[in-house]
């Protein structure tokens, strides 16, 4: 007879609580209810990319926590068993990895390309972050539009922009 596992998808205030252990008898309420589900009732628990940035965010806005500090509560999370990124593996490589641009822009980026859609952005500093170095230029509309192809892996800066450009938007994806 095959197990059936329950799946669940926890929010925002329950990630907060375990990256703070605010306050410490809700954090262990919250550690033996997910604890219970995994290892007694064959649960899955996972996090949406969304519900990881809107954590990081709140830990370093409402509780001082560094950028840093942050994405590290996070991993250590992962790494305890009790939850896992709702996209898999790759959130733990941004996390360990991503530098240039935000988190968040990353957990877009990798949202996005996860459903099969490049990322358009107006922002040239986080596309030149990400960016593998392939650039190609085409006229939109009444201005010329930059279109650079972005990959949440490891970055090569480009510096290649179109000179007659009076606004840039940039494409982004996965590659």
């Amino acid at each position: 007879m095959a197990l059936i596992i329950r799946l669940w998808g926890i929010d925002t205030s329950v990630l907060v609580r375990l990256m703070t252990r605010d306050t410490l008898d809700e954090y262990k309420r919250c550690v033996a209810a997910l604890t219970d589900i995994v290892e007694n009732q064959n649960g899955e628990v996972v996090v949406s990319n969304q519900a990881i940035g809107e954590a990081y965010a709140a830990v370093q806005h409402h509780y001082g926590a560094t950028e840093s500090e942050a994405r590290t509560k996070v991993l250590n999370i992962f790494r305890s068993g009790l939850i896992r990124p709702l996209s898999g593996s790759r959130i733990t490589r941004i996390l360990q990895t991503a530098r240039g641009a935000g988190l968040v822009d990353h957990l877009i980026l990798d949202g996005y390309s996860e459903s099969g859609y490049e990322t358009l952005t107006l922002d040239k500093k986080w596309a030149t972050c990400l960016v593998l170095g392939v650039c190609k230029c085409e006229s939109s509309g009444s201005f010329t539009t930059a279109l650079h192809f972005v990959s949440a892996g490891p970055v090569k800066p480009s510096r290649t922009y179109c000179s007659s450009s009076r606004r840039l938007m940039f494409r982004c994806s996965v590659q």
